[in-house]
């Protein structure tokens, strides 16, 4: 090979050999590039190979190793070095093919020479390795405990958008519970507007009847007895009374006679009906009494009815034939 250029300009360009031996010392690759004319090496940094098995933790490899070379400024590398870095290409060498002594020469194994393109600069402490080693010590105590806060963070931020997704989940049964009263709350609204539509057609019904009583032929004290008659009849403490009877109560009534029966097959006796011809101040001696609407000295017309045997006068009779026809 050709010597050695000082005049080259490339003084500031560092070299890497991306595998080499473990074996090799720092001294022995000096004198190796010195050797082989490729320049005056200043100094080395070997980096380890780490390689991973079965993803686990990597390890570094315990026979080869990464080589980073700088050289003295007051020399320069190789012409032809600089030449393959200028061509992107790499620089190949056998280191140990020449040797003098058998047992070093090997013609097989080369080094491939690249640019390194990222050099690590020349320190300017004044420290020494020992207090190099102990400020490394205390960066990686800092960097765990730093690793150890970020893990914490990090498993709090878990918890918070487990509390999150958990109060996401309850505000989802909530709304769930709200629209549930909401239909809730709709149909027992249509049942009110259905209640009060019923209510109305129910007082229209009643104000109809009361109008077709007041269209009648029978004068105002009749009207009011009637009234007051309809009313004790259907009123419900009446209704219930009238439901306490049993039919082995149903005494008074003749089976031998002659018995009619109405639409709804109502019957009575024939001598239970109405009396034109009887004598008004004879059944005013007798003081005959409704057992519904208990106005003494009216006239009886029909005498143990058969749903509750009482006496009733003409007009609770009246009110019960045409509440039936109803």
């Amino acid at each position: 090979m050709s010597s050695i250029s000082t005049s080259s300009s490339n003084t500031d360009i560092s070299l890497y050999i991306p595998t080499i031996k473990n074996s090799y010392s720092v001294d022995r690759v000096m004198n190796l590039f010195w050797k082989h004319g490729l320049g005056k090496v200043d100094r080395i940094d070997f980096v380890p190979i780490m390689k991973t098995f079965n993803d686990a933790e990597p390890i570094a490899c315990t026979q080869f190793k990464r080589a980073f070379i700088y050289i003295d400024t007051r020399t320069a590398w190789h012409p032809d070095i600089i030449k393959s870095i200028d061509e992107n290409r790499p620089y190949k060498i056998y280191p140990n093919k020449d040797e003098t002594f058998g047992h070093l020469r090997d013609t097989k194994e080369y080094w491939l020479i690249l640019k390194n393109n990222s050099p690590v600069p020349y320190a300017t402490t004044t420290l020494n390795v020992h207090q190099l080693e102990n400020n490394l010590t205390l960066l990686e105590a800092r960097l765990a405990e730093m690793e150890a806060q970020f893990t914490e963070r990090e498993a709090q931020i878990a918890e918070r958008e487990a509390l999150i997704t958990e109060k996401e989940a309850q505000i989802a049964e909530r709304e769930a519970q709200f629209a549930e009263l909401e239909s809730e709350l709709a149909v027992k609204s249509a049942l009110v507007t259905e209640l009060e539509a019923v209510n109305t057609r129910l007082s229209e019904f009643n104000r109809n009847t009361l109008v077709e009583d007041n269209n009648t032929d029978e004068n105002t004290e009749e009207m009011t007895e009637d009234i007051k008659a309809y009313n004790f009849v259907n009123s419900l403490d009446n209704v219930l009374h009238m439901m306490k009877h049993e039919h082995n109560e149903y005494n008074g009534y003749i089976e031998s006679e002659e018995v009619d029966y109405d639409d709804h097959y109502e019957e009575y006796s024939r001598s239970d009906r109405f009396n034109e011809d009887e004598d008004e101040d004879n059944l005013d001696k007798d003081e005959e009494r409704c057992d519904y609407c208990l106005i003494i000295r009216k006239k009886i017309v029909l005498y143990n009815w058969r749903y509750c045997g009482a006496n009733l006068c003409e007009d609770c009779a009246n009110l019960f034939i045409k509440n039936n026809e109803a």
